[in-house]
């Protein structure tokens, strides 16, 4: 806002007329499970996304995390083949390589939104799927956006300088750069994010799936007592019948 307006391609400045255009191509980054055994963890996260998707307009998907990877294409979503990367162990490095990715297609002009699909630990006991844009960035949401603490406690509105400031080489540039770094921090946060609540959900899963074995073993066993007692009770009956016979 202190620079004035800047003409980058990073930034979304079309009339909103313009915003559902014949020929808009959706890259959707989308950060599922690696592994089974984790409740309904993808289903939620697919079940967003089917909700979210339009259909109208040709779709990739780049699909990090193998469990989730194949239950996409087992529905039919566009995935790209080369793109395996791992939730699990999230690493800066790892974020870098896929914002620089994602970048990259954008830049080329192939996709005209991108999106990025993860899973957000609300609380231990609560995960949600989360849906958000990536590229291109939105001045008006930007500015609108709340400076939050650490903890989510709303500071008030973010201060926007009233004079102009210069920026060497320029703005464009200088913005640019950053953005990058953005989307690299955004990324980063949504792995740990995912990676703690597929965790979580399988924790939750497993813990479910022993006491409902816990409550079978226990139904079991009852059953089983009361067979050997009918049994026995049985047996006796028929010894103290035939001593009462002689």
């Amino acid at each position: 806002a202190a620079a004035g307006m800047i003409e980058t391609p990073f930034l979304d400045n079309r009339p909103e007329d313009q915003e559902d255009g014949p020929e808009k191509e959706d890259l959707y980054l989308v950060l599922a499970a690696d592994k089974g055994m984790a409740g309904g963890y993808n289903n939620n996260l697919l079940h967003m996304l089917r909700a979210q998707v339009n259909n109208k307009h040709k779709n990739m998907f780049l699909v990090a995390g193998m469990m989730g990877r194949t239950q996409m294409k087992k529905q039919g979503y566009p995935t790209q083949a080369d793109f395996k990367y791992p939730v699990m162990n999230p690493s800066v490095y790892r974020a870098r390589e896929m914002a620089d990715l994602v970048v990259e297609k954008y830049l080329s002009g192939e996709y005209r939104n991108v999106y990025l699909v993860y899973t957000s630990m609300v609380s231990p006991i609560k995960q949600e799927p989360v849906y958000i844009q990536l590229l291109p960035l939105k001045p008006e949401k930007i500015l609108s956006e709340k400076d939050m603490t650490h903890n989510g406690e709303e500071q008030g509105e973010i201060i926007v300088p009233t004079e102009e400031i210069d920026y060497e080489p320029s703005p464009a540039v200088v913005f640019d750069t950053l953005v990058p770094h953005y989307l690299k921090g955004v990324i980063y946060c949504a792995l740990v994010e995912a990676f703690t609540s597929e965790q979580n959900a399988r924790m939750f899963a497993m813990d479910n799936a022993t006491s409902a074995a816990n409550d079978m073993i226990a139904h079991l066993n009852l059953s089983y007592n009361r067979e050997r007692q009918a049994q026995i009770t049985q047996e006796i009956n028929e010894i103290t019948g035939g001593i009462s016979a002689e």
